[in-house]
């Protein structure tokens, strides 16, 4: 089992209905086993986007799919400090994105987010979020794989 710690920030990344598809999180640890889930939500209306923080038993949800470690909040803060370099995202394709995206997404605010808290310098080490995504993305797949074989 994997030991989070208070002020750690993973990338979470939830089952949809769709198998090889996801939410995409951000994950605040408070607790090794709650948080903070920072993510853009549209409540099933693809045509209202909004972002949304709440608690989150994400390491015990039966939804989760994967957890990546991809930075840490220093312990003099807390996740509002995380918060106010995404919760203003805007709900619409990134100019870096809009060549590779058809529409906005769950996983498209995931990577501005990541990439506003890299530039930040503060929190998170990704360089590379196109990585991260295709890093997410297979774990998922293998863990989407292992769950349809009864592993």
């Amino acid at each position: 089992m994997i030991s989070r710690q208070k002020n750690d920030v993973y990338a979470a990344l939830t089952k949809n209905e769709i198998p090889g598809t996801y939410h995409w999180i951000l994950y605040f640890v408070l607790t090794p086993k709650s948080g903070w889930k920072m993510h853009a939500t549209n409540d099933g209306d693809a045509r209202t986007w909004r972002y949304e923080r709440k608690t989150w038993n994400g390491p015990d949800s039966l939804l989760t799919v994967t957890f990546t470690k991809i930075g840490h909040v220093d312990n003099d803060f807390d996740v509002e400090m995380l918060e106010e370099y995404v919760k203003d995202i805007p709900m619409s394709l990134p100019e870096v994105d809009i060549e590779k995206e058809r529409r906005f997404t769950c996983r498209v605010w995931f990577k501005e987010a990541i990439r506003c808290l890299h530039h930040a310098e503060l929190f998170v080490n990704c360089p590379d979020v196109d990585a991260l995504e295709r890093e997410g993305s297979s774990r998922g797949l293998q863990r989407w794989s292992s769950d349809s074989l009864g592993a």
